[in-house]
């Protein structure tokens, strides 16, 4: 929650996540859908303007629809409302209620009702802010907070990223209390058929707190990057290592990583040997100043004739992306998605022009 409280839900209804309570102005929803052998996924999320726009975000494809609708990136809804490809940012200054809790200064560490008042209880928490048809969905399936089944592997694993004076974790901890993320790896790890996959996950997560407050953390070897999803580790990783950290000097070499094609990274003191053939081919950032004189300019012509040159240089199966800055609507540096991607073909590069 906005307070830093963690809880688990397991349910495949609609929530509010966070909303306008004080003026009505925005409504934050997060989607369930039910899957196979009784586990449940987060599909969507759905942000309700006072406009009376539905934004859709699918959180696996990230592709975006308004009121139904597929839109491509940059997007300005109702006039105030912006979508970008970093993300989707949205900055209210407003009463908020919801799973995430209140967003103001008051006290820390509670669950609130929407009547405001104090609840230990996921399930009625949940209950509370559930959205829709009361008979559609359920939250049976919710598990208890405070309990963790005794996996002794998992434990040592938590314990390890969170508490061990070699984890490049340790670095953060004076900045962003470890706690609540090391409840939410033991309780990632109870179940988790992939455990070093699930500790990944918590990590993550933590890590993106601690580099938002300035802290610079590194993933611990073996998990991707920026990825949350419990599915973390390539095939050929069999275990989680993380490099040395000096107690004497208090610095810690995880700062040094280099990102690999497959997701994960290469830290130091490890070694990864690649087979094959290396790509023959070239990505290429289109810069687009969005000014009235180039209106008229046929840069689907300017591209046709770059791919063609690569092409005669050995260079095939290229990729191109579109950044433009300077627009009325958009005057910082935007990517332009066609189809929820950034990396286009060069037929597709048109769309992005048209954006």
């Amino acid at each position: 929650t906005f307070s830093g409280v963690h809880y688990t839900l397991r349910g495949n209804c609609s929530y509010l996540l966070a909303g306008d309570l004080l003026d009505n102005r925005f409504s934050l929803l997060v989607n369930y859908q039910d899957k196979l052998e009784r586990r449940f996924s987060r599909q969507s999320l759905t942000l309700i303007t006072d406009t009376g726009h539905h934004i859709n975000i699918d959180t696996n494809t990230r592709h975006v629809t308004v009121n139904g609708k597929r839109k491509e990136l940059p997007l300005l809804v109702g006039g105030s409302t912006r979508v970008v490809r970093s993300g989707a940012k949205l900055l209210v200054s407003t009463e908020t209620g919801g799973l995430l809790g209140p967003l103001d200064t008051g006290v820390s560490g509670t669950l609130t009702l929407p009547d405001g008042t104090p609840t230990r209880d996921v399930t009625d928490l949940a209950r509370a802010w559930r959205v829709g048809h009361p008979g559609s969905c359920s939250e049976s399936n919710a598990p208890p907070t405070d309990q963790h089944p005794d996996t002794q592997e998992g434990k040592e694993l938590c314990r390890g990223l969170y508490q061990d004076f070699d984890s490049p974790l340790i670095t953060c901890h004076d900045e962003v209390d470890y706690a609540p993320y090391y409840a939410m790896c033991l309780e990632d790890m109870s179940r988790a058929k992939d455990p070093e996959g699930a500790l990944c996950a918590s990590a993550a997560l933590y890590i993106t707190e601690c580099n938002r407050r300035g802290m610079e953390v590194a993933m611990p070897q073996g998990c991707g990057e920026n990825q949350l999803s419990p599915n973390l580790l390539p095939s050929t990783h069999h275990s989680l290592t993380w490099p040395k950290y000096h107690r004497s000097k208090g610095i810690s070499l995880s700062h040094c990583h280099c990102p690999l094609p497959d997701g994960s990274t290469l830290s130091p003191g490890e070694v990864q040997v690649f087979d094959g053939n290396s790509p023959h081919s070239a990505d290429t950032v289109l810069i687009v100043e969005q000014a009235s004189c180039l209106q008229g300019l046929q840069l689907s012509q300017l591209t046709d004739k770059l791919d063609s040159a690569l092409n005669l240089a050995g260079l095939i199966n290229n990729r191109y992306s579109v950044v433009g800055f300077g627009g009325d609507r958009f005057p910082e540096p935007q990517t332009y998605t066609v189809d929820g991607e950034i990396w286009l073909g060069r037929r597709a590069l048109n769309k992005a022009f048209r954006g």
